[in-house]
């Protein structure tokens, strides 16, 4: 996918008795050339590009959290709740999730690996649109949104978080590395050209980097985008 710090392409060599992963940026500049004489930017395997992904949603996750302790008596937050969503619904749902139930379970399931784990998937992708779509609902009433409401906004974004912490930690750790063990070399690099091109379809032109600056500005809106807020006192 076309995203910052390009595709990166890995080789894998014997060296003594240890195995050592090789990057082609060399060849890449040897040959590769952008229209105007600019060198193709490397890429990343399309498994590493999902687990990028994730990061989005994690910090979403984040954005969930500080808004459930913030939202009883902030009006504010609301809106920051309902934008969230709808990041989730575009970017997690309609496009990273996609990738996997059209790339990655199917071709798991044929193989029959991993076939518990893609059914539970496919399930706790469902209950998460019914919890995004619950979230957004009832974060339409904005700052008019009575005690009970935001009560319910809070138990929905709860319950998201915790299903999607697991969620994710499972597929980084189990379903992508048995994922990507599926493929040669030249077979990922033409999988992460169908990624790419299904990133352009789902997401327009901004694409990963445009729904990253939204969430971005929504930590900002609440104060959360120092990293160095989370380190322990």
């Amino acid at each position: 996918m076309s995203k910052p710090g390009g595709r990166r392409e890995f080789l894998t060599g014997v060296a003594g008795t240890g195995v050592v992963l090789i990057s082609s940026s060399a060849r890449a500049a040897e040959g590769k050339k952008k229209e105007g004489g600019k060198e193709n930017e490397e890429g990343i395997p399309p498994t590493e590009d999902l687990m990028r992904e994730h990061g989005v949603l994690r910090r979403i996750l984040l954005v969930y959290d500080e808004a459930a302790r913030r939202l009883p008596g902030e009006d504010a937050v609301v809106g920051v709740v309902g934008s969230a969503a709808g990041i989730v619904r575009r970017f997690v749902e309609g496009y990273h999730e996609k990738l996997e139930e059209e790339f990655v379970l199917p071709k798991l399931e044929k193989a029959g690996k991993l076939v518990d784990i893609a059914k539970i998937i496919r399930m706790q992708h469902a209950a998460g649109r019914k919890l995004t779509e619950s979230i957004s609902k009832k974060a339409k009433a904005g700052k008019g949104a009575s005690a009970e409401q935001r009560l319910a906004i809070v138990a929905d974004m709860q319950s998201f978080g915790r299903m999607y912490t697991a969620h994710a930690a499972w597929e980084d750790t189990d379903v992508f590395p048995a994922y990507r063990s599926m493929f040669t070399e030249a077979e990922l690099d033409k999988l992460g050209d169908q990624f790419e091109d299904q990133e352009h379809k789902l997401l327009g032109g901004s694409g990963f980097e445009g729904s990253l600056k939204e969430v971005k500005d929504l930590e900002k809106a609440l104060g959360i985008h120092d990293l160095a807020r989370y380190t322990p006192h």
